[in-house]
């Protein structure tokens, strides 16, 4: 059962009031012969624009041309195209899993949340950039900072060195996704990426070795591994050096 299951079955469901810089957003209205225009509505078919053409397609015409309206019928429901990747980027968010603390697994619970946060990232490609120089406020984006900080508190991470982690640990999460979507915007394939990496392996180990000593010696650890090899990797340090907080019991 994850954390979101447990909350509504001890029957804390409220949810969290709108921040006082959004607009408060009108009731559905209707519109002859279609489905009432609603902020969901408006949401889920961004959410579909976003992941068949990418961000720099979703826009406030874009969607509206999508429902068979004029964009500013979508005023009524979002306060504006921020307001609506934010409230798009909250969609993504629910599709996040998230575990109750356990002490005994809190590094393991920890490595699995960033890993599967990846994942969601790159089932949408582009999203990652709405959470780059902004802090996610949306009502799931807001359940995974609490269960991120549950479980730190539960490994015993003091509670500064856990404020701190979950910004830093939401920017390894949205760099790494939005590095992917940079590269399928670009056309990058896999094959792409593997000719540059051997192009660029013979490039550093050709370089004079008395200015790039390491840079020469490293040639082949640097241009190693896979991309979950490497975020791995990333993840490992962030958790390795956060359990490193924890004082002695």
């Amino acid at each position: 059962m994850d954390a979101r299951d447990e909350t509504s079955r001890g029957g804390r469901t409220a949810r969290p009031p709108v921040p006082p810089w959004l607009t408060r957003r009108e009731p559905a209205t209707r519109r002859a012969g279609k489905p009432p225009l609603s902020r969901e509505l408006i949401v889920e078919t961004a959410l579909g624009i976003l992941d068949r053409e990418g961000a720099e397609a979703m826009t406030m015409r874009r969607v509206a041309q999508e429902l068979g309206t004029g964009p500013a019928s979508l005023y009524a429901h979002v306060a504006n195209l921020r307001d609506l990747e934010d409230l798009v980027f909250d969609r993504i968010a629910a599709e996040l899993v998230l575990p109750a603390p356990d002490p005994d697994r809190w590094q393991d619970q920890l490595r699995e949340m960033l890993f599967e946060s990846i994942q969601v990232m790159r089932r949408h490609s582009g999203a990652a950039r709405y959470a780059l120089g902004r802090v996610p406020t949306g009502e799931h984006a807001m359940d995974f900072s609490n269960a991120m900080l549950g479980i730190l508190h539960a490994g015993g991470v003091p509670d500064q060195a856990a404020a701190w982690a979950v910004d830093m640990i939401g920017l390894f999460i949205s760099a790494a996704g939005y590095e992917e979507a940079v590269e399928r915007a670009e056309g990058t394939t896999e094959a792409d990426i593997a000719e540059w990496v051997d192009q660029f392996k013979r490039y550093i180990s050709e370089l004079p070795a008395s200015r790039y000593p390491n840079l020469v010696r490293l040639a082949g650890p640097l241009t190693t591994g896979t991309g979950d090899e490497r975020l791995r990797f990333g993840i490992e340090m962030l958790v390795a050096g956060l359990a490193a907080t924890v004082p002695p019991r």
